[in-house]
């Protein structure tokens, strides 16, 4: 069977491997280099004849530095020419198949990332059945700073959104040729790539390109305020030793290399310091892309048609608060509410929080902030208009209990994917039976594998997981017992007191 399939720019050669059907490195923008960098992503130019699609592209340049930079592992060499994107389909489909399609768009603090980690591997979802599809994005200042306030001309707002909204449409364009169904489209990422789910759910310029999506420990609020930016890049331009009031000035953004432009990101990863509460520079609200934060978009319904399932792990913070990227001292905590405007509820947090040790509290504090507080939120919102599921992941490894991370942020990608982790500080999988491993990966991607297919994640779990509702909150606890057998419940609104109680209203750095 030929592997020739033809796209809006040309016909595309792929490969096969055991497990899929694959075509690698098809660009889906023009590259954003030249003019076009720091400007949102154009259509990608036809080529002559057919292209060889059997290597994937090179990654984008990545931003990180300090102690996150050290759970990287990079298989392509970076470029500024780098959105491409990769297709697994089921071994012998043809094109009209009409088959459900999986998008994953990777995490990496907005800073770091590619679609070539071995981790994001699709072939176990064309295993299942379903043509899947990851891509690159441009990270750091390339796709995720907002310069558009300083006078300089030449910048656009929300690149990497746009990246994204690229890639979607080249899916929507294209994906039948492959064997899938353009109308049946789901969403998946990770932290930043959750972010990115909501962002792509809040977005009017993203709507109708998905029907489904799976936002996992996506920190919504990192969809920034403009005033949010304000603070961060003026520590990125301190690091540059760049004076942004000065046009001619930020014009030297456009020619630095991507190691230079690199020297301010360091400021801004270690943010935490001096604005406690702000994470890594995200995408910007207030624009024509995302006009609304992302729990105001979704109560206003710009997500009406899509259903949703949202995930994120219980212990996520024990990642972020040994390297200080969540507030790691109470009067940090204090900073961060008198700096939100709501000094008045430190006194609550002493309380609610007060009975765990002080790393303890801290570390519940930041993954209430960053993840449990957003999730919440975002599905109160979204359940006034569509179906919404909500899980927790509760499995902990033993490796993972013996380093203190237990069911850390991103533990359940191993699992949902159906692959390894193999970043140096995500060994989840090591020293855990093959009975518990084989077990956490039927349940998670086994309920992604539904939900891709059948609008509903239930089915791998044991007790019934009902939709969640604004009244109960219903929340599906993720966990296996140490024999290796199903150990889910359904849990009522849990943590629900602690969130109305102290994070329900809350806007931090609104204004």
């Amino acid at each position: 069977m030929t592997l020739i399939r033809q796209t809006a720019q040309g016909a595309a050669e792929g490969f096969s491997t055991e497990r899929a059907d694959c075509w690698f490195g098809i660009p889906f923008a023009k590259p954003p280099v030249g003019e076009l960098r720091f400007k949102r992503a154009r259509e990608p130019e036809p080529w002559e004849g057919v292209r060889a699609c059997t290597e994937m592209g090179p990654r984008p340049h990545d931003f990180l530095a300090g102690p996150m930079l050290e759970t990287e592992i990079f298989t392509q060499a970076p470029s500024e020419d780098c959105l491409y994107l990769n297709v697994w389909a089921p071994k012998g489909t043809e094109p009209g198949a009409k088959k459900p399609v999986f998008v994953w768009i990777y995490g990496g603090a907005n800073h770091t990332g590619e679609a070539s980690n071995p981790l994001y591997d699709l072939s176990a979802f064309a295993e299942d059945d379903i043509v899947a599809v990851n891509f690159n994005y441009r990270l750091g200042p390339l796709g995720f700073y907002d310069f558009t306030k300083y006078g300089a001309e030449g910048f656009e707002s929300n690149c990497a959104l746009s990246d994204q909204i690229a890639a979607l449409k080249w899916v929507r364009k294209n994906i039948e040729a492959f064997g899938g169904d353009p109308g049946n489209v789901t969403i998946c990422g990770e932290s930043a790539g959750g972010m990115s789910c909501y962002a792509l759910l809040a977005s009017p310029a993203a709507r109708g390109l998905f029907r489904k999506a799976i936002p996992m420990s996506g920190i919504a609020d990192n969809i920034d305020y403009p005033k949010v930016h304000e603070l961060n890049n003026a520590l990125y331009f301190e690091g540059l030793g760049i004076d942004p009031s000065k046009p001619e000035e930020l014009e030297k953004l456009k020619t630095m290399t991507p190691e230079e432009l690199r020297g301010g990101c360091l400021n801004v990863l270690l943010d935490t310091d001096v604005y406690p509460g702000i994470e890594l520079t995200g995408m910007v609200s207030g624009d024509d892309l995302l006009p609304d934060k992302v729990w105001d978009a979704l109560d206003k319904g710009n997500a009406a048609d899509v259903k949703v399932l949202i995930g994120t792990c219980r212990d996520e913070a024990t990642l972020f608060y040994p390297i200080k990227m969540v507030p790691y001292t109470p009067d940090m905590v204090r900073q961060m509410l008198e700096y939100s405007n709501h000094p008045e509820r430190f006194g609550g947090f002493e309380k609610v929080y007060g009975d765990l040790t002080t790393d303890a509290a801290l570390i519940q504090i930041g993954t209430d902030r960053l993840f449990w507080n957003d999730s919440v939120r975002c599905s109160d919102a979204q359940a006034k208009h569509n179906t919404v599921w909500r899980y927790r992941f509760d499995f902990v490894t033993p490796q993972a209990a013996q380093f203190g991370l237990f069911a850390t942020h991103s533990a359940d990608i191993g699992p949902a994917l159906k692959n390894s982790c193999g970043a140096q500080l995500m060994m989840f999988d090591q020293g855990e039976t093959p009975e518990r491993l084989a077990k956490i990966r039927e349940i998670v991607h086994g309920a992604f594998v539904n939900f891709v297919k059948n609008d509903d994640p239930a089915g791998t779990t044991g007790p019934g997981w009902k939709p969640y509702t604004r009244e109960h909150r219903e929340t599906m606890l993720i966990d296996v017992t140490a024999d290796g057998e199903d150990a889910c419940t359904l849990a009522e609104d849990p943590r629900g007191e602690v969130y109305d109680a102290l994070w329900a209203d809350l806007r931090f750095f609104e204004n």
